[in-house]
């Protein structure tokens, strides 16, 4: 199978996720399974809306008003080194590193109407 076929596959196994109303975290589970590394999807105030696998990160992640959010000091770390501004006013995709981790995150924001709602971070 080539490259480009094996591509289309892939897009077509997500697509069919969506079109069947699965829920977030099965549609984390399928692009998991295509790239083989841990996603997280959250919304603007940094609180974790879904992962594949499940994120369970003690140092960088605690409960607040029952909800799953990243610490004052990561998000803190994310606003310095400009990357949540990145987050807000780039369409494609970047990579780049995040203190305390020796692998690159790659960033994606969601957008509705040209507004971003939330963002994807890919961890490797």
């Amino acid at each position: 199978m080539g490259v480009n076929s094996a591509l289309q596959e892939h897009k077509d196994e997500l697509f069919k996720c969506l079109f069947r109303g699965k829920d977030l975290t099965k549609l984390l589970e399928v692009a998991y399974k295509h790239i083989n590394n841990p996603i997280i999807v959250c919304d603007t105030s940094y609180s974790v809306l879904g992962s594949f696998p499940q994120v369970s990160d003690e140092r960088n992640l605690e409960i607040i008003n029952n909800r799953l959010r990243l610490k004052n000091v990561f998000t803190q770390d994310m606003e310095i080194n400009k990357i949540t501004e990145r987050i807000y006013h780039s369409i494609y995709p970047f990579i780049t590193k995040v203190e305390d981790f020796p692998y690159d995150w790659v960033f994606e924001s969601i957008r509705i109407n040209q507004a971003v709602v939330g963002y994807i971070c890919i961890r490797g």
